[in-house]
């Protein structure tokens, strides 16, 4: 939890309040002060105070004598409030007073911004504003670190806080002290219905995912499905889970968690053991026992309406139809008895469960008098499902007067108004014409009046209008026209669009794909008919036209955007209603209208789709909507990606309605499209493979020049390059990798970076010039010949469209023919679209040719500021590198690096705890690397036998096959650049035989002997002074300080090098 001594905000609020400039408190972070607490131990401990000195060089070590008198105050005045808390922290702690979890301030303010820009979905207002009070009840459970029931009922909104009453002060008496103090705020808000629990839990949610508890998304599934469960329909005779349940589900479910969570603190990974809890809850047998439905205390059995009693003979006869039942004085309503047909049917029901009375002469062969031509029946009834035929009961059957079609459609009484097989079975049967009616009338089987059977056949939807009038269309079999789709459009069901501004809607069916899911709507199978119709009119007006999504809207304004979830396949526009204007403008270069977008003004072309329709690229087009007047419908049809990938039950489903998905798997990324040619060696530098072959790793040097942050060379050290130095003219606190401080622009300085270059470990250099300064791009052309010349791996780097390709620098590249890349930098994770090109002289790095997708949005450019290599294009760079390394014969480090206290426990024969000590003898004998189609790659994890690798593979070693054991590290796609195709590759670690493990297992020496626990240097230095005379050490010496003291002499040396070495002589003198 981030107390007022934890807290950065508060930290940033303190130093602006004393004073502190925005620059100097920029400097202070750079240092990595950032709190309260590091602030005051920075200098000296808390109670002592620092001198004027001290603070001088907290701020600016290298110039303390620049920090004015003003600043100077303000960090003094900063340096005591920070202490003096420190201090009074410390004094409650050992006086053990009860300490109040309160969120800082700033820190409060600070952390509801953020979650308010990472839910732009929510609006964090009102009833969603949680209450400070809750945000202080999470952090007590944090502060704890134990999983405690968060009662919903604590969690109220703020608004109902601050109107309250405030609490009260109490009196304490501890430890004979008095001691007075606010009241705890312990109010509660009502959850009287469903609406207030939703509320309550949903605030819950927010105030612990602001305080770090668990992830927003992880408590929302739970509480949905806790709600869920409310609207969830109860047997007969049961009712559906109450509010009391819920909440005792819930407490049920957060003691659960108290079992099997011990702490609330990010594991290795990075995730949140609540999360994972949370969903485990929804599987608990022991939680899920609270939320069994129970017997309903208000629900009665039905009884079965009695018949009113008439008099014998034909009971229709005796009473008007549509009038009510008429008494006589003090006598009751009369009775229609079982007709002689139907008394032989056992358990035969009186009366629907909805209480309604059945007609009893159409069930027997006289049938029922007001259901002839131009009458309806007297009793209606809502029309039940279909069951089929028992042999202990005949079905009976209910006559109910349907409702008549549309006019438009057909004005005629059709007997069968579905084409043939466009019903299914069940539908067939349970749709049954009354030939008698000159209106529709629908005669249904009731299963109500049988008893009840426990093998009973589904309920048969009944038949939407709008499926009645798409079976209408497809009988006629012909191109639907613009006037029927459109009433078509007008029956089915509306949503309201996912884009677009004002009160429009819309209809959608087909395929949809949302991240990882795809699959299709529910439209798509609940009008089947209706999505027939839609399909046909699209292929009537462009027969040729690839499609997968077919959308109707309705008054639906777009700004620009591009559909970045298409797939690369054009869009289909077609007005279906009589309007004006309401063109869609596209994106165009020269066009003559105008698209108002944020960043300013883009060309743009009309498209007309009133009574015709356009085609166009909407993936790669931003695109908008044209002001219009009347109603304007409009239906889109358009292609979604990975269609190639939908499940053949749901692809069959779609091609049979008619839509006609690109199967092309253009974004499979488990069949690329082509095998990669093996890579060429031509652009090596000659020598390299005799320079480099044989050394290890451990003991390489790679070079960053211009490494600005150096996060490219702080990457290759992690890969277990030994050394890894950056060159700048300056050094940051950002600084990642350890830099030799020169300024290029001063020939004086070159000598030590030639002398840097001509070690024989130089393995890679990485440059990245400034494009605006033509001497350090000279320089760096001068460079970049010098080491292809002799075997070192080299690449520079500047944006696409740097002017320094077009002078030395670009030149020399041309001449040396180095390969050259192309890629987006946005794709590895930078904020800005930022098109870079490198030349370099080994093949591998061209897997980092990626260009953008057009899949996400980009920060704007800012000028000035320090822009550096995303993560992921440092990791791709290294991993390169090392492979070229490899594939030359360089050995990987035998020992991994430790820590001093690591060695110095191994040193002492003390048995470290942990895996952070390699094994004395590794039980791999080395990584495979595996390049090609996905289609013929080796399956992911642990094989089980001896796979054989495919001839189509690029494999770095040569193999025929991985033996048993081999276990895969490692699987990525790549791209390859503008000529090549993205490719898979695949990393396998191969374990060794156990000849070879027992061979090398019998040479190798206890842990103790191979770490000293004192630096290589040290060690070096040590023994050398052991096994060398004094004689031989001080003629050494001597020799080396002459060498020093001539150099000295030269005008090139730097001053601060003289007086060092005039230092050391005087000492040595």
């Amino acid at each position: 939890m981030a107390t007022l001594l934890k807290s950065e905000a508060a930290f940033d609020e303190r130093a602006r309040e004393c004073g502190l400039p925005d620059e100097e408190l920029g400097r202070l972070k750079t240092a990595g002060i950032k709190t309260i607490s590091l602030l005051a131990f920075s200098t000296s401990a808390p109670g002592v105070q620092p001198s004027e000195e001290q603070l001088r060089s907290l701020l600016r070590p290298l110039a303390p004598e620049s920090v004015s008198v003003g600043v100077v105050a303000a960090i003094r005045h900063l340096m005591f409030e920070c202490q003096t808390l420190c201090l009074a922290h410390v004094k409650a702690s050992v006086e053990g007073n009860e300490k109040r979890i309160e969120l800082a301030p700033a820190e409060r303010t600070t952390r509801i911004l953020q979650q308010k820009a990472k839910m732009k979905g929510l609006t964090l207002v009102g009833q969603l504003e949680c209450s400070y009070a809750s945000y202080d009840y999470v952090g007590a459970m944090i502060e704890k670190d134990s999983p405690m029931y968060l009662e919903p009922h604590r969690f109220d909104s703020r608004a109902a806080e601050v109107a309250r009453e405030r609490p009260g002060k109490e009196l304490i008496l501890d430890h004979n002290r008095i001691s007075v103090r606010d009241k705890a705020d312990k109010y509660k808000c009502a959850i009287q219905d469903p609406l207030a629990l939703s509320q309550a839990l949903q605030r819950r949610a927010l105030a612990s995912d602001l305080m770090g508890a668990c992830t927003y998304e992880a408590m929302h599934a739970w509480h949905s499905f806790l709600l869920d469960r409310m609207q969830q329909q109860a047997p007969p005779g049961w009712s559906r889970p109450s509010i009391e349940q819920v909440l005792r589900t819930d407490r049920a479910g957060w003691v659960r968690m108290s079992e099997q969570v011990k702490s609330l603190r990010r594991d290795s990974s990075g995730n949140l053991p609540l999360d994972d809890a949370l969903g485990k809850l929804t599987s608990d047998p022991h939680v899920l026992f609270h939320l069994l439905p129970l017997k309903s205390s208000e629900v009665k059995p039905d009884k079965p309406d009695k018949p009113p009693k008439l008099p014998h003979g034909d009971p229709d006869k005796k009473r008007k139809p549509n009038s009510p039942n008429k008494q006589d004085s003090g006598n009751k309503v009369q009775k229609a008895e079982l007709p002689d047909e139907l008394k032989n049917i056992t358990g035969l029901r009186m009366a629907t469960e909805a209480g309604e009375k059945f007609c009893w002469p159409f069930n027997c062969k006289k049938g029922c008098k007001f259901a002839k031509a131009g009458k309806s029946c007297r009793q209606p009834v809502v029309v039940p499902p279909a069951a089929p035929m028992t042999s202990a009961a005949k079905r009976v059957k209910v006559c109910q007067t349907g409702e008549a079609l549309e006019a438009s459609l057909d004005s005629a009484c059709d007997p069968n108004p579905f084409p043939a097989g466009a019903l299914h079975s069940n539908q067939q049967d349970a749709l049954i014409s009354h030939n008698h009616c000159a209106k529709r009338l629908t005669c249904k089987f009731m299963d109500s009046v049988l008893p009840l059977e426990p093998a009973s056949s589904p309920p048969a939807e009944t038949i939407h209008p709008a499926e009645v009038y798409a079976g209408q269309i497809l009988k006629l079999a012909r191109a639907p026209a613009r006037s029927e789709v459109l009433h078509l459009f007008n029956l089915l069901p509306k949503d309201k669009p996912a884009r677009g501004e004002g009160t429009g809607c819309a209809f959608a069916c087909g395929m949809y794909c949302q991240g990882p899911l795809l699959g299709l709507r529910a439209n798509t199978k609940r009008f089947p008919l209706a999505c027939s119709v839609l399909a046909s009119f699209v292929k009537a007006i462009s027969p040729d036209f690839q499609f997968s999504t077919i959308n109707i809207f309705f008054n639906v304004k777009t700004s620009p955007h591009v559909d970045a979830n298409n797939a690369p396949m054009p869009n289909l526009v077609a007005g279906l209603s009589n309007f004006q204007d309401g063109q869609v403008l596209v994106e165009s270069s020269g066009g003559p209208r105008v698209i108002e977008t944020s960043s300013g003004k883009l060309p743009a072309v009309a498209l007309e789709v009133a009574n015709t329709h356009s085609i166009f690229d909407a993936y790669r087009l931003r695109h908008a909507t044209a002001a219009w007047q009347g109603d304007r419908v409009v239906l889109v049809a358009f292609s979604v990606r990975n269609a190639c990938m939908l499940s053949p039950c749901d692809l069959s489903t779609l091609q049979e309605q008619g839509f006609a998905p690109n199967l092309d798997a253009v974004c499979s990324t488990d069949t690329p499209p082509v095998v990669v040619p093996p890579i060429s060696s031509k652009c090596l530098p000659a020598g390299a493979e005799q320079r480099l072959q044989g050394h290890s790793l451990q003991s390489m040097l790679f070079l960053q020049i211009f490494c600005g942050a150096g996060h490219l060379a702080a990457a290759v050290k992690r890969k277990g390059i030994g050394q890894c130095l950056g060159i700048a003219s300056r050094v940051t606190g950002a600084t990642r990798c350890p830099v030799l401080p020169l300024d290029l622009k001063n020939e004086e300085q070159h000598e030590l970076l030639w002398d840097v270059l001509n070690r024989g470990n130089v393995c890679g250099v990485h440059i990245s010039p400034p494009a605006s300064d033509a001497q350090l791009c000279e320089l760096s052309a001068r460079i970049l010949k010098w080491c292809h010349g002799r075997g070192i791996l080299v690449s520079v780097e500047n944006p696409a469209a740097s002017s320094a390709w077009q002078g030395p620098l670009g030149k020399t590249c041309l001449a040396l023919g180095l390969l050259k890349t192309s890629l987006h930098q946005c794709m590895f994770g930078d904020p800005c679209a930022k098109h870079s090109t490198f030349f370099h002289n080994y093949p591998e790095l061209r897997r980092l040719g990626i260009a953008c997708d057009d899949s996400h949005s980009h920060a704007p450019w800012q000028s000035g500021a320090l822009h550096v290599y995303p993560p992921d294009l440092c990791d791709g760079f290294a991993r390169a590198l090392l492979e070229r390394l490899k594939a030359f014969g360089c050995a990987p480090s035998t020992v991994t690096d430790v820590s001093m206290h690591r060695a110095a426990q191994v040193a002492a024969a003390k048995q470290p705890k942990g895996k952070r000590i390699p094994p004395i003898v590794p039980p791999v004998a080395g990584t495979v690397v595996l390049r090609g189609p996905g289609a013929v790659m080796p399956p992911t994890g642990v094989l089980k036998s001896f796979t054989p690798l495919s001839s189509e593979l690029v494999v770095l070693p040569p193999m025929h096959g991985l033996p048993a054991g081999s276990k895969c590290l490692r699987s990525v796609l790549f791209g390859g650049g503008a000529d090549l195709p993205s490719i898979r590759e695949m990393t396998f670690s191969v374990p060794k035989s156990c000849e070879d493990f027992v061979q090398q297992a019998c040479f190798a020496e206890h842990p103790k002997h191979l770490y000293s626990g004192i630096p290589d240097v040290l060690a070096k230095c040590v023994s050398k002074c052991a096994s060398e005379s004094y004689e031989s050490l001080g003629r050494e010496r001597t020799a080396s300080l002459r060498r020093w003291v001539a150099r000295a002499g030269q005008k090139s040396c730097p001053s601060k090098l003289i007086q060092i070495l005039l230092w050391v002589t005087a000492r040595r003198s």
